[in-house]
């Protein structure tokens, strides 16, 4: 059974319910606005929404903000005290980046080559995310969420079960 736990203007969070292991998994899908001011108000709905979290979490998404200098290539030098609040959240959550597989950056301004800056601000299982869809940023969201939901039913029973033993071990 899935459940929305949270629907906010930046993150969506539902539940899923696997009856034969009597367990929860939450997923966050997140498109970040672009100011820090305004990633403030995801930051604490990020964390008042790991208060209603009883069981493994995934977030993932763009966070528009990076972790650390390596995650960006070009541009000015990038001050790690553009990244407090995010670790901050992440640190407050309990969150662990699990790494990613794929291109090493994923976001580029496509500027002239010397001009060119590119960084890391996707977080996320890339394979639903990769589809394009038309609409604003928010009905793009809510699709790949529908298809993420889908991707998710598709498992067999073992598979899921298989997935809860091992996080909950």
């Amino acid at each position: 059974m899935t459940t929305i736990l949270n629907n906010h203007e930046q993150q969506l969070t539902i539940k899923l319910h696997y009856g034969a292991a009597n367990s929860d998994l939450y997923i966050t899908a997140v498109y970040a606005k672009c100011t820090p001011e305004e990633r403030r108000e995801l930051w604490n709905s990020l964390e008042l929404t790991n208060l209603q979290v009883n069981g493994p979490w995934c977030i993932g998404g763009d966070f528009n903000v990076i972790l650390d200098p390596d995650e960006k290539k070009g541009g000015k030098p990038h001050r790690i005290n553009k990244s407090l609040e995010f670790s901050t959240c992440m640190d407050n959550c309990g969150m662990i980046d699990l790494g990613f597989v794929g291109p090493k950056y994923t976001w580029c301004n496509n500027w002239e080559p010397r001009r060119r800056i590119w960084k890391i601000l996707d977080r996320v299982v890339e394979e639903v995310w990769r589809n394009h869809i038309n609409g604003n940023p928010l009905w793009r969201l809510q699709q790949k969420l529908k298809m993420l939901s889908k991707r998710l039913t598709q498992w067999s029973k073992d598979d899921i079960g298989n997935i809860f033993n091992q996080v909950q071990h």
